[in-house]
């Protein structure tokens, strides 16, 4: 088996880092497997840095048999025998040069799907997809249900959580982060502190994140401290908005980082406050670490979270309904920590490495029949 690992993007994203992990695990699984993209940037700077094998294709952005012509080459050249592509367009190219070159192809979609603005073309592109693609990867049933609509046929889809190493570090190397990064950012080890890891985009909304963390202070008397880990076209706007709401010096902005484990694990919580989720691997990731997760009721979201057992939902835009839900997981006491485990383990059931790559081999070998 040799896969072909085609994606469109460059990241830092999601979908970027799940396809990274992807491929590390294949790679463990002694499968071997070739990268496409259309971009270079973070994506391919991992991909070099970890000596796994690259193409960069071109596309002129509109409908291009060009591109299904290179990625037929490719499949030829590096004898490729199953395509495995990601997001919607990367997809469709796929699924048509996948028939013409007689290779099976696997295609994941993310979540792009919910955001594209012109409708009627996700159709088009579902359908080919679906008549063409031996199967079709969810990465939540709340993107699945968007897939049936756009005309996928059922019988195709399958639902395949985002894949994360489970184990953690020994309890040494986790207090000693916790300490660094709270010294670093000047926080004391009684403080509670939040975080939220996403890019600073509209769909995000942390601007209901910082109102919602300015008004948890007036119903709570507890240090809290907000760290907000990601960059994007919002960050002067939120830093602002900090200073209006007089919160500037117990809100960290920290830019893109390299470092979300420890981060992970010097907090207390996770807040995500988007206003569409896919499936998000940084709330999965919180759940590892065992922070208190509150995240808005979109999406597959409420995959992750079940509310009031395993976390907190809050409706999106309602800065007053997050910080009641901030104030509850402040003073639960051993019911917060209950919820801390059962999301753990939860997500660790469904979503740990070796449950999903197994899971994807299995849908590569029955592909291949």
């Amino acid at each position: 088996m040799k896969v072909l690992v085609f994606i469109e993007t460059g990241g830092p994203g999601g979908a970027e880092m799940v396809v990274l992990k992807s491929l590390l695990l294949l790679i463990n699984k002694s499968i071997e497997v070739h990268v496409a993209t259309l971009r270079e940037g973070w994506l391919t700077e991992q991909l070099d840095s970890l000596g796994i094998k690259r193409t960069l294709l071109s596309s002129n952005g509109s409908f291009d048999w060009k591109l299904i012509n290179q990625l037929k080459d490719l499949i030829k050249k590096e004898k490729i025998t199953i395509i495995h592509s990601h997001l919607l367009d990367s997809n469709m190219y796929a699924a048509i040069a996948g028939k013409l070159s007689k290779t099976p192809v696997i295609c994941s979609e993310h979540g792009d799907i919910h955001h594209i603005s012109k409708r009627r073309f996700i159709g088009i592109k579902a359908r080919i997809i679906s008549l063409l693609a031996k199967k079709i990867i969810s990465v939540s049933y709340y993107t699945r249900d968007e897939l049936l609509l756009s005309g996928v046929d059922p019988r195709k889809v399958v639902v395949l959580s985002n894949p994360l190493d489970f184990s953690l570090p020994a309890k040494t190397i986790r207090e000693q982060s916790r300490w660094q990064i709270r010294k670093t950012l000047n926080i004391s080890n009684e403080s509670w502190v939040w975080i939220n890891v996403a890019n600073l985009r509209p769909v995000k909304d942390q601007k209901t994140l910082l109102r919602g963390f300015a008004e948890s202070r007036t119903l709570i008397s507890r240090e809290q401290h907000l760290i907000i880990a990601g960059d994007g076209e919002l960050r002067k706007d939120l830093e602002k908005e900090a200073e209006r709401l007089e919160i500037s010096e117990l809100v960290h902005f920290l830019g893109f980082r390299n470092d979300i484990p420890e981060l992970l694990m010097s907090c207390d919580g996770f807040i995500l406050s988007s206003l569409s989720e896919a499936m998000p691997l940084s709330l999965i990731e919180a759940a590892k670490y065992k922070l208190l997760l509150i995240g808005t009721y979109v999406g597959g979201i409420p995959e992750v979270i079940i509310d009031n057992e395993s976390g907190f939902l809050f409706e999106p835009r309602n800065p007053d309904d997050l910080s009641e839900k901030m104030m509850l997981a402040l003073t639960l006491g051993d019911v917060s920590n209950n919820m801390r485990e059962k999301a753990h383990v939860e997500n660790m059931n469904k979503s740990s490495s070796e449950v999903v790559i197994n899971k994807l081999i299995e849908i590569y070998q029955e592909a291949l029949v």
